[in-house]
């Protein structure tokens, strides 16, 4: 769904020292194509060598250290920085990754008030907001100074300022999930726009909500809010990031949120008038016109679960996570701002695309394409279904790209290609969407760094 609640880091860090590289296109304009996605197990792993962001010996060329950065390799950063400073910022993005993220914390706030270069205090204190969110720390957020506040608002509407969210959850009580020893299996149901639905009890009401983890937090419609007793924090209107623009909302908090027998308290969120908690069917699904949303499950709930989504037997199997020791060359899901998911590309080389389960389709951005040696055509135009209205896009699309991930192959045709869609430091390269979870079954497990794929 691209619900974007969170801090985003601003652009001109992220473009700092890098460069737009030639991209060979197919003159051909073909009519709007239809994306596929299957999984395959991997016919050879021979050549392909697995590029952990950390811990191994640079081989590819950057241009800069915030080139490498931004592609999540942090050895190669460290080989390009120019000071300490440069390191230091290097070393927090490693913890971020790793989910030590209070360590992460503390090591942006140093630098934001220490450094004295410009590009190093901007990324410390636009990233320390993210990580006091993803934290729930709304009370030493709003405590930042005046000038970090200033930063961090830069890249948001005007009525989404770091002071609004942290007035508006200062004060709540601290957030709590149980999850039972015992595995709860779920029903579940695919939207007529492709999405995952589970039933929910809010406050000891049902709904159906969309397992999106593309939404930093839960999102309800202002129906759903009624008929459950979730009143609005204040009076105050947040902007939320979706696919076709900025979309209003009210923070508010869950007091009791029940999936099964998992028990989520004190849950903060965003209601939304109902009148725009609506996505416009698609043609390759059943059915037509708008479909109404009662909610969103965001990350700050799916990253406490050990998720498999299986959508042949109906099912969303969550677990209690138990933390395992996993080699680091093995990890597949990271946190930077939005979750991601690392794939390998061509030649071996890491690719990192957002996890969004709330997204219907599978698409790539700018950035992929100057890591892939791919043949592109230009597409007339694409409509894309979000909340509010929909838009319509001129845009390329790459006939067949493959992917190695955990001895499988993700195989996508006809894939979209669009410009990054949200600024992080992180030069995401596409987004996984619900049609990767419809190929097979998806596992996801925070807690472990890992992202996987299975077929039927």
């Amino acid at each position: 769904m691209n619900f974007r609640p969170g801090i985003m880091a601003a652009a001109l860090i992220a473009q700092a020292g890098c460069s737009q590289r030639n991209i060979t296109q197919q003159p051909a304009v073909e009519a709007e194509p239809r994306v596929s996605v299957a999984i395959e197990r991997a016919r050879s792993t021979r050549g392909l060598t697995v590029r952990p962001y950390i811990g191994a010996k640079p081989t590819v060329v950057y241009e800069s250290f915030w080139d490498a950065t931004s592609n999540l390799d942090l050895v190669a950063a460290d080989t390009l920085a120019d000071h300490n400073d440069q390191r230091r910022f290097s070393a927090a993005m490693g913890l971020m990754l790793d989910g030590e993220v209070h360590g992460a914390e503390q090591l942006f706030d140093s630098l934001g008030r220490k450094t004295e270069n410009a590009f190093v205090a901007t990324a410390s204190r636009v990233m320390l907001t993210a990580v006091l969110q993803y934290q729930d720390k709304w009370k030493a957020l709003g405590s930042l100074p005046a000038d970090t506040i200033g930063v961090a608002r830069a890249p948001l509407q005007k009525n989404a300022d770091v002071e609004v969210w942290a007035r508006a959850f200062s004060d709540v009580p601290a957030r709590s999930v149980f999850v039972p020893a015992r595995e709860q299996i779920i029903p579940l149901s695919i939207s007529r726009v492709g999405t995952p639905v589970i039933p929910v009890r809010i406050n000891g009401r049902d709904f159906f909500f969309w397992l999106d983890t593309g939404a930093s937090m839960s999102i309800l419609s202002s129906s759903t809010a009624r008929e459950a007793g979730v009143a609005a924090r204040g009076a105050d209107t947040l902007s939320i990031a979706t696919a076709a623009g900025q979309v209003p909302a009210v923070p508010a908090l869950i007091t009791t949120m029940e999936i099964g027998q998992i028990k989520v308290g004190n849950a903060t969120a965003m209601i939304v008038d109902e009148s725009l908690m609506r996505v416009r069917d698609s043609a390759r699904f059943s059915g037509s016109g708008n479909i109404r949303i009662d909610g969103i499950i965001g990350w700050d709930t799916i990253r406490e679960l050990d998720l498999t989504i299986d959508f042949a037997h109906g099912e969303a199997v969550m677990r209690r996570p138990v933390r395992r020791t996993i080699s680091r060359d093995l990890w597949t899901l990271f946190w930077a701002g939005v979750p991601i998911v690392r794939l390998q590309g061509g030649l071996g080389r890491a690719v990192h695309f957002a996890l969004d389960t709330g997204a219907q389709e599978t698409f790539a951005t700018q950035w992929l394409l100057e890591k892939a040696l791919v043949p592109v055509v230009s597409v007339e135009r694409k409509r894309i279904g979000g909340m509010g209205e929909d838009i319509s896009y001129t845009t390329r699309h790459i006939p067949q790209v493959s992917f190695d991930l955990s001895g499988q192959t993700l195989v996508v045709k006809q894939m979209l290609v669009y410009a990054p869609a949200f600024w992080t430091f992180v030069h995401l390269d596409g987004v996984l969407g619900s049609d990767v979870a419809r190929a097979g079954v998806m596992r996801i497990d925070a807690t472990n760094h890992l992202f996987a794929l299975s077929r039927n």
